[in-house]
């Protein structure tokens, strides 16, 4: 009964591209990023996937570091048939040939910046650096 509520998934390891260590991908275009703890999951793939390009600036504080587990599933456990959710995938990065995990820790930002001054001090670095449109 049990295989009939939750189906088996192929298991194996999935190798994450690295976020540091290797070429970064040239981009001409300049990135300014806010994150703070809100960052979380999926927007933290989207920080690691923006760190392997060219000209991104992370501004505030570490994002939350959750996103070791993935893929999640929903069911309903076989007796109460109460609702529940979880990942079913590892998902750790490889750094320099070892596995890093950032659980907790999340991806830390170039500049450190409380986050209710963030956006006004992402505003001044962008004016202060010739980013604005005006320049």
């Amino acid at each position: 009964m049990i295989d009939a509520l939750f189906p088996v998934r192929e298991t194996g390891w999935t190798r994450i591209r690295p976020s540091s260590g290797s070429a970064p991908i040239a981009n001409p275009t300049k990135i300014v990023v806010l994150m703070d703890s809100w960052s979380a999951s999926a927007g933290e793939i989207f920080i690691r996937r923006l760190r392997q390009i060219e000209n991104v600036v992370f501004i505030g504080t570490n994002t939350s570091g959750t996103l070791i587990i993935g893929d999640p599933i929903k069911g309903k456990l076989p007796n109460s048939y109460i609702g529940t959710h979880w990942g079913t995938a590892l998902k750790l990065e490889v750094e320099s040939g070892k596995f890093v995990d950032r659980e907790g820790v999340g991806y830390l930002p170039d500049f450190w910046v409380q986050s209710e001054d963030a956006l006004d001090l992402a505003l001044k670095f962008i004016h202060k650096y010739g980013m604005s449109a005006d320049n």
